[in-house]
């Protein structure tokens, strides 16, 4: 694996930016910046200035350059060493807060107080959810049938029509023949997956989507479940 010092230039203002990043996270480290106050609706270039298999040798440059190219005093750092702000600790890096054993002790600790706390007052796993009377799921079930939380973004009403007319009218697919064969996940290839299959591709959405479609669960303004 690489490590990168890498120079953000901002080009309404040309104002810079020294951070590090690996070859593994580079391209989701400039996704991140394009959403990050510093840069939201604002252009930007991004060059390499340093690489290196040494990871600490990667901080101390990333350190170096930012005071050559005055970042933090003319620039968008945070801090002189480059590192996020209050992020100044020796144990916060690149790849995280590196957590001690006894804070990972205290945290483990906490963790089961509070479970034993639930459990003590009857309210349950907080993830698992809060038990809830036979009435109140009665109710949520018929308000949520054939629906989805949110209504779908992707596809346009047509397309989700057109989805449901060629499901319901059974339309010939490419592929057909092997209706039956294994799949190498083990599982047997049917009608379904092949439909599903074919319009996630064609329409480049998830083939969960597309299931959702044809059973009814996914809705858009004009568009009625078939």
């Amino acid at each position: 694996m690489l490590y990168y010092v890498y120079l953000i230039t901002r080009l309404d203002d040309l104002k810079q930016y020294i951070g590090t990043t690996n070859s593994d996270r580079l391209s989701e480290r400039m996704k991140d910046h394009r959403h990050s106050d510093r840069y939201r609706n604002r252009p930007f270039t991004y060059e390499i200035l340093y690489s290196t298999t040494d990871f600490e040798d990667c901080l101390l440059h990333e350190t170096r350059l930012v005071q050559q190219y005055d970042t933090y005093r003319n620039g968008l750092n945070a801090t002189r060493s480059g590192k996020g702000c209050h992020h100044d600790s020796p144990q916060f890096t690149t790849h995280g807060y590196k957590y001690t054993d006894e804070q990972r002790a205290n945290v483990s600790k906490g963790i089961r107080a509070a479970f034993a706390e639930r459990k003590t007052k009857g309210l349950g796993h907080w993830i698992k959810g809060i038990k809830r009377s036979a009435e109140l799921r009665q109710r949520w079930s018929v308000v949520r049938k054939n629906k989805r939380f949110a209504p779908c973004k992707k596809l346009t009403p047509i397309k989700i029509k057109d989805i449901r007319d060629a499901w319901a009218r059974h339309i010939t697919l490419p592929g057909e023949h092997k209706i039956g064969t294994k799949l190498p996940n083990g599982l047997t290839l049917t009608y379904r997956i092949l439909f599903t299959k074919y319009f996630a591709d064609q329409y480049r959405v998830t083939g969960v989507l597309i299931k959702g479609i044809i059973d009814g669960k996914v809705w858009r303004e004009n568009v009625t479940n078939a």
